[in-house]
Parts: C-alpha cells; sequence; structure tokens
C-alpha cells in the first residue's frame, strides 16, 4: 500500500517547482536580452506569450503553495477510511487513463489487478474467469502480496451451483457485487475461511466482469482490514469493474469495424467483376463528373469503353449531339433529388449508328472521398419502340377516344373499356373485363356503388374526382364524368375518364411553394407569418403566453464567399435540421429567407424554458458542419421577445424579434438577446443615423484625407490612400465603420462613392503638376458599388478623359470577398477598369477568404498586406513568414506589395529586408487634410529619413557583396 500523501512533502515539491520556473523565466528573459535565437516552433509560442506563461506558472505555483501550505495547517490528518477512499479515486483514475491508451485485450486485466493495489491500497487483486471447458471458473490473471492462496482454486460456472461457489459464483450468475466486510464471523464464507484468514485477508469485494452484457468474468479485490468496502468504496469499484466492462466491449467493437471493413473491399471488388461481366450495359458515374466504370456491354452497345469518355461531359457530348444541355440536365437533376430515375434518351454510337436507349438510374451512395455516386443501366429499345409507333399508329384508327372509358353494369362489373383505359390501368382488356370496380378504385366498396348507382339513376350524370388502382397498385388521380345509359334494355354507367394526377401534383406543389422553402422544406415567410397570426389568437384566447425567436446565422456570407453556394445550400439544410431538432413539435421553424430563421413557441407554461432552447440552438448550431470533404464552423444570433409582453400584433413582434437579434450580433455573436425598450430606441438612433446620412453629402459634411505610401526603395512619396471622414455638425468626426455600414444597406454608398472618386481625381491632377508627374491616389470601392451600379464605372472613365489625366493616376482598392463572389457584371467591371489602364490592389490581404486562381484572373496591380500582420512583425516570427510568402508571392506574378500599418523602424526594416515595395502607416502620418499634406510634402514626412538609412545600408551592403 503507498503511504499517505504528505502535504509537507507538496509543498516542498511545490516550492521547487516554483524555483525552478523563475529559473526558467530568467533564463528566457536573459536569452532575449542577449540576442540568442529561440527557436519558436519548438516552443509553440511567440517570446512574449512565453514569458506570460512562464509569470502565470510562477504565480500560479505560489499561489497553490500557499494554500495547500495553509490547508495543511488547518486540515486534520485524514483517517484510515478517507485514505482508502483517496486511493480507490486513484485507482479509478488510472484505471481510466491505462483503458484509453490500452492497444492489446490480453493487458487488460493484469494491467487493473496491478492498478488495484499499487493505486487502490488493496492487499490482492484477481480476476476469475470460465476455463476453456466452459464449466469452471478459474484465476486468470492475479497481482499482490502473497497471492498464492488462490492457487488451485475453482468454482463452478453453472447457474444451478451459484449459491455454492461463493461469492465468485453469486457475483458471476447473478450479475451483482458481493461484499465481504470481515472473513472471520462470515459464516458464508466457511470453505474459504482458514485459506483466506492465512493470507491475512479480512474482506474483500467481488465485482462481476460483463462482455456483451453477459456475465464474462469476475474482478475480486481483498483487503488485510476489516469493514474496508463501504458504499462509497464499493460504488467506485463498481464502477472500475463497469469500465473493464466498457473497454472488452470496445475490443469488441474494435474487432468488428475491421472485418467490416476487410468486407467492405472484398464486396467492392466482387462488385466490380460482377458488374464488367454483367450482361446488361452498365454505367457508373460521380458528382464531379468522372466516370468511374464502364462495363463490356455498355461498350458493345455504344462502341464507347472508358479512354473514349472518362467523364460525363465527353459522354453527352458524343453520344447525345443537340440533345447534350438536356442529357447533362437530366444527370444533375439525379444528383439534386437522388431519387430513382428512368428515362429514354437517342444516342449516337461511336460507328454513327442512332439507338434509343432506356436508362434506369439510381444513387449507388457515396465514396471514400466523399463523392456522391450514381448507377445508370441501359437497355436498348429502339426495336421495341419502333413496334410500338407501329402499333400506335393502327390503334390510333381503331381508338376513337383519347381519354379512358368504362362501361359498368349495375352490379359494379366491368362490360367494355377501350385501349386508353388498358393503358392507365395497366391491365390488358381481358383481364379488366373480368374485374369489377372494387378491383381498381381503393376506396368504392359494394355499399357506396349502390348509392352511386342510385344517384346516378336520379341525376342521369355526375361528375366527381375520385382515386384509382392500377394493376401495379399504383394510385391514379382522376376525374370521371359518369352518365346513365340505357342500351340492349340494360342499364349501364358510362364513364369518361381524365388523369388529373399530373394536376394535382400541380396543384400541391404549387401549394408546398407558395408555403414552404424550396430548400430545407421549413414553412416560408408565408406560411410563418400565418401560423403566427394563428398563436397569437390561440395565445390571446387561452391565456398561456408564447415566444418569438428571430435567428441568423454568423459569417454564413463566408460560406458562400469561399466554398460556394451549393456549399451554402448544405448548410442551410443542416441547420434546419438542427433547428427542428430543439424544439418540440408543436413549434414552428420557419426559413424567412437567406440565412435567417424563426421559431415560434407557443403555450410557453415556463418562460425559463426559453433559456434553455436558445442554449440548446446555440450548441447544435456551433457543431462542426461536414458539407462534402469540407468542415465549416458557424455560430448563430437570436432574438427573443414574448406575446403579450413585449407586442401584441404579428409585426411588432417579428420587428422586436428582429431588433433583439441584431444586438446579439453587436454584442459578441453566438449569443442570444432577449428584446428591451432600449433596442428600440437603438434602433431608432439608427434610423436616424441613416436619416442624417442621406443629407451628409448635400450638406458638405464629407471630408477626404490622404495618408501617404512611400516607396521603399527610393524614399520617394508618389501615392496616396483617400479615406472618407464625416464631420457630423452634431456629432462630430464619425467612424466611417458606423455609418459605411448603413450606406451600404440604403444605397447611398453608391452617390458617396462617386463624390469620393470625383474628388480624389481633382487632387491627383493637382498633386501631379505640384509634387510628382506620376502621382497616384488610391480609392476603396465597396462590393455594393460593384453588384448594382455599373454606370457609374463608365463615368469615371469618362472623366478621367475630359481632364486628359492618365488613368494610372487612380488605383481601385477591392476587398478579396469581392473576388470569390464576382458576378458578370463584377467581372466586367474589374476588366474595364484593366483595359483602361487604370490599376486595381486588394486591401486587407490575407485576412479574408483568398483563392490565388482570381490573382491571374483579373490581373491585380497590387497586394496591400494587412496591419494585423505588420502590428506584430518580429524576426523569426509566424506574421514576418506571412509577409515573406505574400510579397514572394506577389512578386512571382508581377504584382507590387504595400504593407499597411506601418508605425515602427523595426516593421519598416523587415519589411524592407523582405523586398516589400510600398509602406504606409503612421510611422510616416496619420491619415490628413490635402492642405496638411501638401505642408508635409515641403517639410518633410516624418521618418523618410529612416527609409533612406535603409537605402544606404542596402548601398553598402551590395558594395561590400561586389568587393
Amino acid at each position: 500500500m503507498n503511504p499517505p500523501l504528505s502535504y509537507k512533502r507538496v509543498l516542498s515539491t511545490l516550492l521547487s517547482l516554483a524555483t525552478i520556473a523563475a529559473l526558467l523565466l530568467a533564463g528566457l528573459l536573459l536569452t532575449f536580452s542577449i540576442g540568442v535565437p529561440v527557436d519558436h516552433q519548438l516552443l509553440g509560442i511567440s517570446a512574449a506569450a512565453t514569458v506570460i506563461v512562464l509569470l502565470f506558472a510562477l504565480a500560479g505555483s505560489v499561489f497553490l503553495v500557499l494554500s495547500l501550505a495553509r490547508h495543511s495547517a488547518e486540515k486534520p490528518k485524514l483517517d484510515a477510511r478517507e485514505l482508502r477512499l483517496i486511493n480507490i479515486q486513484r485507482a479509478l483514475g488510472e484505471t481510466n487513463d491505462a483503458i484509453m491508451r490500452l492497444e492489446k485485450e490480453y493487458a487488460l486485466f493484469p494491467l487493473v489487478c496491478r492498478i488495484a493495489v499499487e493505486y487502490g491500497g488493496m492487499l490482492h487483486a484477481w480476476v476469475g474467469a470460465i476455463d476453456k471447458s466452459g464449466k469452471r471458473i478459474i484465476p486468470a490473471t492475479s497481482y499482490g502480496k502473497d497471492i498464492s492462496y488462490i492457487d488451485g482454486i475453482t468454482i463452478s460456472a453453472s447457474a444451478d451451483e451459484a449459491g455454492e461457489s461463493g461469492p465468485v459464483g453469486i457475483a458471476f450468475h447473478e450479475k451483482r457485487h458481493v461484499i465481504v466486510n470481515d472473513y472471520g464471523s462470515d459464516g458464508f464464507l466457511s470453505p474459504w475461511r482458514d485459506r483466506a484468514m492465512r493470507q491475512d485477508i479480512r474482506s474483500g469485494a467481488f465485482f462481476p466482469v460483463l462482455r456483451g452484457g453477459k456475465p464474462y468474468a469476475v474482478f475480486v479485490v481483498n483487503s488485510d482490514q476489516v469493514n474496508a468496502f463501504d458504499q462509497d468504496i464499493a460504488h467506485l469499484l463498481k464502477e472500475m469493474a463497469a469500465n473493464i466492462s466498457f473497454a472488452l466491449d470496445n475490443f469488441d467493437r474494435e474487432a468488428a469495424r475491421h472485418q467490416a471493413e476487410v468486407a467492405l473491399r472484398e464486396s467492392e471488388e466482387r462488385f466490380r467483376l460482377i458488374a464488367d461481366e454483367a450482361p446488361f450495359p452498365m454505367q457508373i458515374h460521380a458528382e464531379d463528373g468522372e466516370i468511374l466504370l464502364i462495363n463490356r456491354a455498355w461498350t458493345s452497345l455504344t462502341g464507347y469503353s472508358l479512354s473514349d469518355i472518362p467523364t460525363i461531359s465527353l459522354w453527352t457530348r458524343k453520344a447525345c449531339g443537340e440533345h447534350e444541355s438536356d442529357a447533362r440536365a437530366s444527370i444533375e437533376n439525379l444528383y439534386l433529388s437522388l431519387r430513382k430515375s428512368s428515362e429514354e434518351h437517342l444516342i449516337r454510337c461511336k460507328d454513327g449508328t442512332e439507338r434509343i436507349c432506356y436508362f434506369n438510374s439510381t444513387s449507388l451512395g457515396k465514396l471514400p472521398d466523399g463523392r456522391r455516386t450514381i448507377i445508370s443501366m441501359a437497355m436498348d429499345v429502339t426495336e421495341q419502340r419502333m413496334a410500338e409507333k407501329a402499333l400506335q399508329l393502327t390503334q390510333f384508327s381503331i381508338n376513337q377516344a383519347s381519354d379512358p372509358l368504362l362501361w359498368l353494369t349495375q352490379d359494379a362489373r366491368i362490360h367494355f373499356v377501350n385501349d386508353a383505359a388498358c393503358r392507365m390501368l395497366g391491365y390488358t382488356r381481358e383481364e379488366l373485363l373480368a374485374l369489377s370496380i372494387e378491383d381498381i378504385s381503393p376506396t368504392k366498396t359494394f355499399e357506396i356503388w349502390n348509392e352511386r348507382w342510385q344517384e346516378l339513376q336520379a341525376k342521369r350524370s355526375i361528375s366527381r374526382e375520385t382515386a384509382l388502382r392500377t394493376k401495379q397498385q399504383k394510385t391514379v388521380q382522376v376525374e370521371i364524368t359518369s352518365n346513365f345509359i340505357e342500351f340492349d334494355e340494360k342499364e349501364y354507367n358510362c364513364a369518361f375518364i381524365r388523369d388529373i394526377t399530373e394536376k394535382k401534383r400541380t396543384e400541391e406543389l404549387v401549394w408546398q411553394q407558395a408555403n414552404f422553402d424550396a430548400l430545407t422544406g421549413l414553412p416560408n415567410r408565408s406560411m410563418f407569418l400565418d401560423r403566427l397570426e394563428h398563436e397569437i389568437r390561440k395565445a390571446k384566447r387561452t391565456g398561456i403566453p408564447m415566444a418569438l425567436m428571430f435567428l441568423d446565422l454568423d459569417h454564413f456570407k463566408n460560406v458562400n464567399d469561399t466554398l460556394g453556394h451549393n456549399m451554402g445550400d448544405l448548410l442551410l439544410k443542416d441547420a434546419s435540421e438542427r433547428l427542428r431538432s430543439c424544439v418540440r413539435e408543436t413549434d414552428t421553424v420557419a426559413r424567412l429567407g437567406g440565412d435567417e430563421f424563426t421559431v415560434i413557441l407557443p403555450e410557453l407554461q415556463e418562460l425559463k424554458s426559453i433559456e434553455r432552447i436558445a442554449r440548446n440552438i446555440l450548441g447544435k448550431l456551433s457543431e462542426p458542419f461536414h458539407l462534402g470533404e469540407e468542415v465549416v464552423y458557424v455560430s448563430a444570433s437570436i432574438g427573443i421577445t414574448f406575446y403579450p409582453e413585449d407586442a401584441s400584433d404579428t409585426a411588432d413582434l417579428l420587428k422586436n424579434a428582429d431588433q433583439a437579434m441584431y444586438a446579439a450580433k453587436q454584442q459578441s455573436r453566438n449569443c442570444h438577446h432577449y428584446f428591451t425598450q432600449s433596442m428600440q430606441e437603438a434602433a431608432q438612433a439608427r434610423m436616424k443615423l441613416i436619416k442624417d446620412l442621406r443629407i451628409a453629402l448635400d450638406g458638405n459634411q464629407f471630408e477626404v484625407a490622404y495618408q501617404p505610401i512611400v516607396e521603399l526603395s527610393t524614399g520617394i512619396i508618389h501615392k496616396a490612400e483617400a479615406l472618407i471622414r464625416w464631420r457630423h455638425p452634431t456629432r462630430g468626426i464619425i467612424n466611417p465603420a458606423e455609418f459605411i455600414p448603413s450606406a451600404e444597406e440604403t444605397g447611398l454608398i453608391h452617390e458617396i462613392g462617386d463624390w469620393i472618386f470625383w474628388e480624389a481625381v481633382d487632387q491627383a491632377v493637382v498633386w501631379r503638376e505640384k509634387h510628382h508627374p506620376q502621382f497616384q491616389i488610391s480609392v476603396n470601392m465597396s462590393p455594393v458599388q460593384f453588384r448594382e451600379n455599373d454606370k457609374s464605372r463608365a463615368a469615371w472613365l469618362q472623366y478621367l478623359q475630359s481632364l486628359e489625366i492618365p488613368w494610372l493616376s487612380i488605383v481601385v482598392e477591392i476587398t478579396e470577398g469581392l473576388l470569390l463572389d464576382a458576378t458578370p457584371g463584377t467581372t466586367e467591371q474589374l476588366l474595364a477598369f484593366h483595359d483602361a489602364g487604370m490599376q486595381v490592389a486588394i486591401d486587407d490581404f490575407g485576412i479574408g477568404y483568398s483563392s490565388l486562381s482570381y490573382l491571374k484572373k483579373f490581373d491585380i496591380d497590387y497586394l496591400k498586406i494587412d496591419r494585423s500582420f505588420v502590428s506584430s512583425l518580429a524576426l523569426g516570427s509566424h506574421d514576418m513568414a506571412l509577409c515573406e510568402a505574400i510579397i514572394v508571392m506577389a512578386h512571382k506574378l508581377d504584382m507590387k506589395v504595400i504593407a499597411e500599418g506601418v508605425e515602427t523602424e523595426e516593421q519598416l526594416v523587415l519589411l524592407a529586408n523582405a523586398g516589400c515595395d510600398y509602406a504606409q502607416g503612421f510611422l510616416f502620418s496619420k491619415p490628413v487634410s490635402a492642405a496638411v499634406f501638401d505642408d508635409l510634402y515641403k517639410t518633410g514626412f516624418p521618418n523618410i529619413k529612416a527609409v533612406a538609412a535603409l537605402q544606404c545600408a542596402s548601398h553598402h551592403s551590395n558594395k561590400q557583396l561586389a568587393f
């Protein structure tokens, strides 16, 4: 048994650890101070983070030492039971850790026995298992001091002898634990008492070990103390035995999984062999267009092998000719619906002949890489279709009616049918004439037929909608017009039938489309408003409150921008299913559009349940979304409002929930927020800002500030960025981050953007004459300007032409996201800028979602490294590596690089040494008015000398290299 924990030893150890941490900290600080390089990749954290971590470790160690010292002084010495309990808890923890690391089953029982003795403080531990004969339970493994007392022990495995087999037999057969706290006095153990007492065993515990829910072994622990196993200790040991059972089941599951993988590989190989030898043509293709398999029968029918048509696009181009687009659309629909499809196509074979083929296609599942697959089987029906066409021509002259026609007798028997009726119902004429109405109508019985016959006799003609059942047990929706006819002294029901299945389906589809979202299947805005009105009326009638949640997915646009709208649609579908799983059947989850959802929660008996539901939704939506091969993380912002507490009608409830959701987004995202009156006030403030924004341009409240961009190779300033400032008459300067989103939302960004452009062009004209003949001014463009107003771009180019100023005098700055979501209109505008000679820069490069192919596609001229990479720039840092990579990549693509946010000479030196072309930041100047810019140009911008020093150092270095 391990000795009890000594608090003095703990105190001494922790003081030693604190001393070591302090020495490490001092050594690290000394290393940094003398300039010794540190391998940050080895450390895994930056130097600054290392210092902080060590400081916290030192502080935590001292605090823990002081706490343990005080605890040691105050707490009395633990008694024997408490020490046993602590030891068993340690043993349980060690068992759990060991099981997690265990790879071989044979090591499980010895490991558990050793832990029970060494960590749990037990005298002995052993495991009894059934022998090979299946009749006796014998010791399988053991551990402990002088464990020889179990030598030769055998216990009957028969359930009939459980009571005679002692506690081991009872634990095994009855699947319950047995505790013996006094071997000396317990008469139940008389057959084993002497042997146990000789080994100093005074108490013992016996626990069943299950495998697959059935008894498999017995875990036995012994103590040299009487009454060593109270309820708490027994509970912990029982949990240890349960963990042993879990480990055994886990080994079984792993073995089954391995067998399943082997079987799957063998099955795939057999399938490929069978498919190739199948007598019917077969093709398997994946959703990315790759054709995976074409069997011999397919090649025999069409002449094409897999080398001829490795992709679906080649197959449709070669085989479908002018119907290629229809064929490809049909294949795309297969992947959209994943339903079975049966279609007939005219195909052109490799030898030029044409065949009519009937294709049966169905989903085959997913490949290991996540791609969905479709299997298509073809049947040559050319001769069959030609024969059918000849038969149709013959039948056309016989059948006078295009709609099905049946004559029925009073006893509901079918007396006459035309060919159209046979086609509809799937029977031959002879088969139909042997049937009654009850055989083809799922709703008609003879009693109902008699009632309809009497009605027909009275009215002479009746029309109604009903359903008929075909021979294939398919239900067909029909409209039947029945006429009462007397012919040859007999009465008949002459029924003209019209198939209205498609009509009904269309009506259902129209209703579905009018009330449900096509993507997610959730109620749409129309259905949502209807249900909200209904729940409000019900809440008003019952007096039971209800709640409305307005939910918006955070950063959903990033998914569309980076992965495409198809992946975004998959995410929306998954999100809708998760929302459904978080609420009751009586609740309504609806999609209003985009990434906006609502949840109606009626009949709230306890308002506190809303908190649980909101947390559940946030938790579900924060879990990873698996979109094909991609794993995406999003969150949600939820606004919550109550009826009748917050509002009494639909419009106000929806508005309140929307405001609460907006507050959640402003707060931190991934949270929920309840509606309050202050939100109403915030919404009104936002409306006031938009109102003021509408008159700001006409009121000359906007100003343009210019920030210089320094060429690092020369120290010359011939570039600047134009930045808008709003000088509000009462609020003063308003940050662009506050009003630009509102300008984009309201469309005012077009007028504001045009105004900034005119101002920048006029200023460029002045500075090209005054300061530098090649002076350029950069102008930021919002994605909204590209999406909604391309006429302004033409006006910009015309204005430049009218001033006879080169287009190179203006640089348009855009964001990465604009390129990823580039519409044809956006592409045309960017190409127009490029064709005219105007340059384009990507602002804040590196923090968005990038696609390198777009850099080449759109002929980008400048990359502006975002200030977040520059602010923490240090030699050997990750930011330094990223900056160097961006610079090298840009230069390889014939682009220049501008570093934003340069504030220190150290950053300047590192960027210059990395080959950066331009720098911009507070090191040289903050954004200033045109007049101040002119003054600084005359007197000299701050820290330009630092650039000159860089040039001298570079020149000196080059001379040394030349020497």
